[in-house]
């Protein structure tokens, strides 16, 4: 009899790992998002800046390699600012930060048409906070892939 019930609790230990590892396979589209966060899906900016730093050149890089990787996928860039200035001087400031990594991606080699832009200026805060280490958290651009 305690045969029998061994083998009745193995097999029901593998059912419960086999279980646990097909909840554990992504999808196509998390294992790309997935990707792109491990390479680097944003940069970030200094006070008032929209110019791109040796360091954010360098996830550019990576990201343009991402690409290049992945022939079929588009993505859009958001440009986001910290809370500091009015509305309408951080939508467009935003949009120079994204417009920016944009321009450098095309200049690697990445066509135009394969990356949209969106300024979200200081309306979707990546930290919330009140000082120096959220603000610059929060002046960056964000690389997302779109859903084709």
């Amino acid at each position: 009899e305690n045969d029998t019930l061994t083998e009745e609790i193995e097999i029901t230990d593998n059912t419960a790992q086999a279980i646990e590892m097909e909840e554990v396979e992504l999808t196509v589209e998390e294992r790309l998002a997935s990707e792109l966060i491990e390479v680097g899906d944003r940069i970030f900016f200094g006070y008032d800046e929209s110019t791109i730093t040796d360091e954010s050149a360098e996830t550019l890089q990576q990201q343009y390699q991402f690409l290049i990787r992945n022939p079929g996928l588009s993505i859009t860039i958001t440009g986001h600012c910290d809370e500091r200035g009015t509305r309408e001087y951080n939508l467009a400031l935003g949009e120079r930060r994204a417009s920016a990594a944009k321009n450098y991606l095309i200049s690697l080699g990445i066509s135009s048409n394969r990356i949209a832009v969106i300024s979200y200026g200081k309306e979707k805060p990546s930290v919330e906070g009140h000082d120096e280490t959220a603000w610059t958290q929060n002046r960056t651009a964000i690389t997302f892939i779109n859903n084709n």
